[in-house]
């Protein structure tokens, strides 16, 4: 896998950093999220980590944004671009902030997302992704609305089973409900403990989690991927 971190010379600063890290975290913040807003929060924090290479925030916050704009993205081209780019910045945040919970979490889901748009990265993809999302999941369990143990469940899901991989259903269930657990009610972790329970063979169970899904209320700030979990689970609900 990929190991490089931010190189200095590869982003230009321009203006203040503190100003263009508020600026950043602005477009981010905007709901609805749009991919331009993500864009420019990216390529914002990417020239500020370029001028100062151990800027925590900047990779930090840049990841975060680098990790929406892959899974948001159409194709495998721009989802690997993405992927690429946050992949540099979370490296360079992880060495910078060991035991930052957030700064492991985006690094296993850059290369979730890398591995999905080129398969040649997956064998490797599946150990580091596993040994990031556990240790975030110690650090802090609640980043990302128990986005560790939300991660490790379609890892455990999706991926192939011993002797292969570490794919389990058992596990997969296991995650899913220490993320409830943390967060009750949360419409994204319903939408993929739904897809867990459907493999283990409880489609009454899994309909029951997307239905909920479809009337949650509202997550703030988060109107762009509430519209997409509830379109994905109304196409479950349609699935035979």
């Amino acid at each position: 896998m990929p190991k490089a971190g931010v190189d200095a010379g590869s982003a230009a600063a321009g203006g203040d950093p503190v100003e263009m890290m508020q600026e950043a975290d602005a477009a981010f913040a905007r709901d609805p999220r749009t991919a331009v807003a993500g864009a420019r929060a990216l390529a914002a924090c990417e020239s500020v980590a370029g001028a100062d290479p151990k800027n925590v925030d900047a990779l930090r916050h840049g990841a975060r944004a680098g990790v929406w704009l892959a899974h948001h993205a159409t194709d495998a081209v721009r989802k690997k671009e993405y992927a690429l780019r946050t992949l540099r910045l979370a490296n360079s945040a992880v060495a910078a902030a060991p035991d930052r919970a957030d700064c492991r979490y985006y690094r296993a889901l850059a290369v979730g997302y890398l591995a999905q748009a080129d398969s040649s990265y997956g064998p490797d993809a599946m150990k580091e992704m596993e040994a990031d999302a556990k240790r975030a999941a110690e650090l802090d369990p609640k980043v990302d609305r128990a986005g560790p143990w939300r991660f490790l469940g379609n890892f455990y899901r999706e991926t192939p089973g011993p002797p292969l991989g570490p794919g389990s259903i058992r596990k997969s269930l296991q995650c899913f409900d220490k993320a409830e657990a943390l967060f009750p009610g949360d419409p994204e972790n319903a939408l993929y403990h739904g897809r867990s329970l459907r493999e283990k063979g409880d489609l009454e169970a899994a309909r029951a989690k997307w239905r909920a899904v479809i009337a949650a209320p509202a997550v703030p700030g988060r109107t762009t991927e509430q519209a997409g979990w509830r379109a994905e689970a109304r196409r479950e609900l349609e699935r035979p």
